[in-house]
């Protein structure tokens, strides 16, 4: 999780950074694993340039379920939402990846609860990753991207030098090999030919 979170980290501080956009849709089906350990985010179809890293976006497009709570409410966002948006959706997929699946308790035919708890209360941070399994470092960089409020969430570039995320480079683990024992890989042809 802390590879792909590195990667996701910094991938997130250059879209938002350098090129002032806001991705808008992420979301684990759109964080695309190498057989060699890389992390890409994919999927741009509803990003949005910014004319700079504080400008706002104002539409509603996406996968609702990885929404932040200002993008749900809108009202709350009165003026647009920013970049930290997808630090939220980010902070959930790292979740996902923890427990193997979706968060939240999600019903199809309930989406306005969904919804509504999303905007009203706080992830529920203690109950997804319990102390006695998840490290306090971990706990906390999701607990801050999770955070309601879009201007307590760190920035990406804060993401990454956060203590969880400190030495990730230097470890003595071959996340590539690891995917490769514990993933099929499906080759893709190459249309080139």
């Amino acid at each position: 999780i802390r590879h792909i979170a590195w990667q996701g980290a910094n991938a997130l501080h250059y879209l938002h950074n350098t090129r002032h956009l806001i991705h808008r849709d992420l979301k684990p089906a759109n964080i695309l694993l190498s057989s060699e350990g890389l992390a890409k985010i994919s999927d741009f179809g509803t990003s949005r340039e910014l004319a700079q890293t504080l400008a706002k976006a104002s539409t509603f497009v996406g996968t609702f379920t990885y929404m932040s709570p200002e993008r749900i409410n809108s009202t709350e966002a009165k003026d647009g939402y920013t970049s930290a948006c997808d630090v939220w959706a980010f902070g959930l997929i790292l979740v996902e990846c923890a427990l193997g699946k979706y968060p939240y308790e999600f019903n199809e035919d309930e989406v306005f609860k969904h919804m509504t708890c999303v905007c009203e209360q706080d992830a529920p941070i203690d109950e997804w990753l319990p102390a006695e399994t998840w490290s306090a470092p971990f706990r906390e960089f999701v607990a801050a991207c999770l955070a309601r409020d879009p201007n307590d969430r760190p920035s990406a570039g804060e993401l990454c030098e956060h203590e969880w995320l400190a030495g990730t480079t230097e470890m003595p683990f071959d996340f590539g090999a690891w995917l490769r024992e514990t993933v099929t890989f499906v080759q893709v042809a190459d249309e080139t030919k």
